[in-house]
């Protein structure tokens, strides 16, 4: 009631975090927003079953996920992501990067690294992965302009 947390919807729970004044702007609410719909919309057209964009530093902004993800675990799981994309790159020599698929028996995680973002897909083991690919970039590229376009105004 103070304003003084905020929270996110993911899945059945909330996932409640502090936030700073900086958080309260109304740009931060749009820009929420803006995400939280651009993701809905993307996951129901994708059939995906999660979907969440993260900031470099391993922050969610937005956040869908699947029913067998806690909240709590996710972090974690971004911080592999980040860790094993980066030294594969470095041990490999592959400058940048880019993406991860990972695929088990029951579905797969496209982790696509674009910008300022990483963006999170959770989708079932038949969804076909080069369609996904295609558009999980044009939709990275089209939020990381609304988050440019956020911070110069």
């Amino acid at each position: 009631m103070a304003g003084k947390a905020d929270f996110e919807e993911v899945g059945s729970s909330r996932l409640w975090r502090l936030i700073s004044p900086a958080k309260k702007t109304g740009t931060q609410i749009v820009r929420k927003k803006e995400l939280d719909e651009i993701l809905k919309e993307f996951m129901e057209n994708a059939n995906l079953t999660g979907f969440a964009v993260v900031d470099q530093k391993g922050s969610p902004l937005s956040a869908v996920l699947p029913r067998n993800i806690a909240p709590e675990r996710f972090g974690a799981l971004v911080s592999l992501l980040f860790m094993v994309g980066i030294r594969s790159i470095e041990l490999t020599d592959l400058k940048e990067f880019r993406r991860i698929v990972i695929e088990g028996k029951t579905g797969r995680l496209l982790a696509h690294r674009e910008g300022k973002i990483l963006l999170i897909a959770f989708s079932k083991p038949d969804t076909m992965l080069g369609p996904l690919r295609f558009e999980t970039e044009a939709l990275a590229k089209r939020i990381n302009e609304i988050l440019e376009a956020r911070e110069n105004t």
